[in-house]
């Protein structure tokens, strides 16, 4: 007779007795707003739609800046960013991976636009991005279902700019709750915004997040404004928009002089009379260009002298202060925030290193990589893992 071949012995578990888990959040960021409108910067004129506008006018006009934001949009647009499969050599995930390469590139615009939308976020600390959909339908006239392809499935139609100077205010869950909306807001942090609101010429519209590539240079209290890369800029470029003002005026002066014209003193004595103060104000506002031209009271009539003097103009006596020296440091100190200090070597007159050079442009280059991996982790967050 045979054997019964010996029974499998059942794996012994461990009995893990059930433990209460307090899943409760009994803090809050402390992120301070009031209305949806974030005051999370001590100086009220860079927080919310005053502070975009007033980074927006920095970046437009201050020339270092403006170099500086140049470069990163220059070099991050030459990046790549290659779309590979989550798990390799698994046929579902390559399915996954040639479809998402598939609709970004049937988009309405270049994926360079995708980045350049993007990098606003580095003037204004943070940007946003809808997502608008479409069916792929083939050739079509309705731009919600033109595709080059025809199988029917739903793809990308564009990331639409929403414009950070047009954002009034940020909807949190509770407004939601107040105003009745019929937004899903189901164990949403409460600290955390689930839409803004926009107000344009067109009206004012109520965006939520959900449908949002919402990108951030930094998410400290997790505000949904970040911080943008230029906010230690605005105090270089408050002293440099003076010192551009004077540099310019002490330049008018040397090259032409102060202009000088004596008058009779009872003209300056006397409180009621408007000649004196009438050419005191064409003489300040006088400049040599195609429209110079002033009238002055003549020195002689009727054979008496009116005690009028000959318009002279007189340089200044001693040399004034080398403002270009000043201007230099702090246009130095707003490319050393940028970590594109780079860009001011030479500028003083000096020379300087190859070992300087490649220490500063290597940094640079690290700050573009910190660039691309928030775009990269935000991009998979809110565009691809939906």
């Amino acid at each position: 007779m045979s054997k019964k071949p010996p029974e499998p012995q059942k794996e012994k578990r461990l009995r893990i007795p059930k433990a209460k888990v307090d899943t409760a959040q009994y803090g809050r960021t402390g992120l301070r707003r009031h209305g949806g409108i974030i005051s999370e910067d001590f100086q009220s004129e860079l927080s919310g739609r005053t502070g975009a506008e007033n980074m927006r006018e920095m970046a437009d006009s201050n020339p270092i800046v403006g170099a500086c934001m140049n470069a990163v949009d220059f070099f991050f647009m030459q990046t790549n960013f290659p779309i590979t499969p989550a798990v390799k050599d698994d046929p579902v995930a390559e399915d996954a991976a040639e479809f998402l390469r598939g609709a970004l590139d049937d988009m309405e615009h270049s994926w360079q636009r995708v980045l350049s939308e993007y990098l606003t976020a580095a003037k204004f600390g943070y940007s946003i991005s809808e997502k608008v959909l479409k069916v792929r339908g083939g050739e079509s006239r309705d731009p919600t279902r033109r595709s080059r392809y025809t199988d029917g499935r739903i793809g990308l139609r564009k990331f639409a700019l929403r414009n950070q100077c047009t954002i009034t205010r940020w909807i949190f869950p509770e407004d939601v709750t107040r105003a009745r909306m019929d937004w899903d807001v189901t164990g949403v942090d409460a600290d955390r915004p689930v839409g803004f609101e926009q107000t344009t010429l067109q009206g004012t519209f109520r965006v939520p997040l959900a449908r949002c590539g919402h990108f951030r240079m930094r998410e400290d209290l997790d505000n949904p404004e970040g911080r943008s890369l230029l906010r230690n800029c605005w105090m270089p470029h408050q002293m440099l928009m003076v010192l551009y003002e004077v540099e310019a005026a002490s330049h008018n002066r040397l090259g032409l002089g102060v202009p000088i014209m004596e008058v009779p003193l009872e003209v300056l004595e006397n409180p009621t009379s408007s000649i004196a103060s009438t050419l005191s104000d064409e003489l300040s506002a006088f400049q040599f260009n195609e429209r110079s031209s002033m009238l002055t009271p003549t020195q002689e009539q009727n054979g008496v002298k009116t005690g009028y003097g000959q318009l002279r103009f007189e340089r200044p006596q001693g040399a004034l202060a080398d403002i270009n020296t000043t201007i230099v440091r702090w246009e130095t100190r707003i490319a050393m925030n940028m970590l594109a200090n780079w860009v001011m070597l030479g500028a003083d007159g000096a020379g300087t290193s190859r070992a300087a050079h490649t220490d500063k442009t290597s940094m640079f280059g690290r700050g573009l990589t910190f660039l691309a991996d928030v775009f990269t982790s935000t991009f998979n967050r809110d565009v691809v893992a939906p």
